[in-house]
């Protein structure tokens, strides 16, 4: 899949689901994250699928979802731990 199409099913995602997915872009919106509930899913290069994949099954499952840069080239997934929320 290429890097347009990921930013677009990343967009999509964003608006259906406002209040619970979280893109990470810069250090004080990682503060907003208690990491302490984080399960850290990835890292998954920047084209794959498996990232848009993993923050669908969360999301659709009713939880919580970040999704950060990791290196240039690769993202991490940020689901919370069973039963905890982690957005402050």
């Amino acid at each position: 899949m290429s890097a347009k199409e990921i930013r677009e099913r990343l967009q999509a995602l964003s608006t259906k689901y406002p209040k619970t997915l979280r893109i990470i872009r810069s250090p004080s919106e990682i503060d907003r994250i208690d990491l302490n509930n984080a399960d850290f899913r990835g890292p998954f290069d920047n084209d794959s699928m498996t990232s848009i994949s993993t923050l669908e099954e969360a999301l659709s499952a009713g939880k919580q979802a970040a999704i950060q840069a990791a290196g240039s080239n690769q993202v991490l997934v940020l689901v919370p731990k069973r039963g905890s929320t982690f957005f402050r």
